[in-house]
């Protein structure tokens, strides 16, 4: 299942427009333990809850964007996010292990 995490109505227009289809969409991921294997996470997901998913072995896709300071902090719609070079970015998150402790 492909999953888009996002709680901004831009970003999924902005995907729509690329011709990205999804099975879900979640305003927030709620539990990890939920997903498989085999699904697919694209979003914006804080760095723990990344970890998480690809500790699954699921592939997280991160929505990346060159954001301008005057537009930080308010809903961008699908216009101003392909002005951002919006593009979703496979990414794998793990917890660093320190072995010298």
């Amino acid at each position: 299942m492909k999953i888009l995490i996002t709680r901004h109505k831009g970003a999924i227009d902005w995907a729509r427009q690329q011709q990205i289809e999804f099975d879900q969409y979640l305003t927030h991921l709620d539990d990890v333990g939920s997903l498989s294997a085999n699904d697919v996470v694209y979003g914006i997901l804080p760095v723990h809850q990344a970890g998480l998913v690809c500790s699954k072995g699921i592939d997280y896709f991160h929505l990346c964007m060159n954001v301008p300071e005057e537009w930080r902090g308010q809903e961008l719609t699908a216009e101003q996010m392909q002005i951002c070079q919006a593009r979703f970015v496979r990414y794998w998150v793990q917890p660093y292990q320190n072995t010298e402790s």
